[in-house]
């Protein structure tokens, strides 16, 4: 939950499980260009990248791509830097990051403990913009990546199109930041999310469960999100140009 909005992110763990079974081959080429670090300007777009980092390092080490993981966490270390980040992360796991690790596993642990770190500096020191605009530009690269690996093939479009209950929070969250950047994402967010809300959702109810032991009835059901191929495809390219407004300089 962040300043009142409870988002949810596609774990890294789902994300991993999803693509590892459907066999999905890696593209190396859906990763930001990492170099465009040293280019991007002002605290909010450096916030925004900083998410989108942070998405691409998780989608590296799912795929075990030890040799480009230093590279990419250098660019998060080096904004990381920028925003005055670092005061409460733990040297060793960077350290233990920048050397390369093999495990993909502990690597994953580190880099969630390295973000939580930051999180909560940046919840300590009521920096909620900064913290806004690194969820917000991890969501937009999570879905990127879902949708850019996705294909006939594959059914990662459910796992996208479960982000309907996800969008409008994100929506809220940058409509609250007060920034000429986010003013310019936003013509480019606000039809993804609207494109979200207009997908159908259907909630259906199961037999309750009851634990005689305890006395307790518990209430079952499940939600699905419906969508067709061209509500997909408004989704791919509306993800596909809002990710290319926050990774431009």
């Amino acid at each position: 939950m962040l300043q009142g909005q409870t988002i949810v992110i596609p774990p890294p763990a789902l994300l991993s499980r999803a693509m590892e079974q459907q066999a999905i081959p890696f593209k190396g080429s859906i990763a930001a260009p990492q170099q465009q670090s040293v280019r991007w300007v002002g605290s909010l777009q450096k916030a925004l990248n900083l998410g989108v980092l942070g998405a691409d390092l998780t989608y590296l080490v799912n795929y075990g791509q030890t040799p480009q993981i230093p590279a990419c966490f250098a660019s998060i270390g080096a904004l990381s830097h920028d925003l005055d980040l670092m005061q409460d992360v733990d040297s060793s796991i960077v350290v233990a990051i920048e050397n390369g690790m093999e495990d993909p596993v502990q690597l994953l642990g580190l880099h969630s403990e390295f973000f939580r770190s930051m999180e909560n500096y940046l919840k300590k020191n009521q920096r909620g913009d900064i913290s806004a605009g690194i969820l917000i530009g991890g969501w937009v690269e999570s879905l990127y990546l879902i949708a850019s690996l996705s294909d006939s093939t594959t059914t990662l479009d459910p796992l996208l199109a479960e982000q309907r209950y996800s969008a409008q929070g994100v929506l809220q969250l940058a409509k609250d930041i007060q920034d000429s950047t986010m003013i310019e994402i936003l013509g480019d967010l606000e039809p993804l999310c609207e494109a979200f809300a207009d997908l159908e959702h259907s909630y259906s109810f199961r037999d309750p469960m009851h634990d005689r032991r305890e006395h307790i009835t518990y209430l079952r059901s499940q939600s699905k999100v419906e969508f067709d191929i061209d509500q997909i495809e408004q989704l791919h390219a509306l993800i596909r140009q809002t990710r290319q407004r926050i990774i431009t300089p």
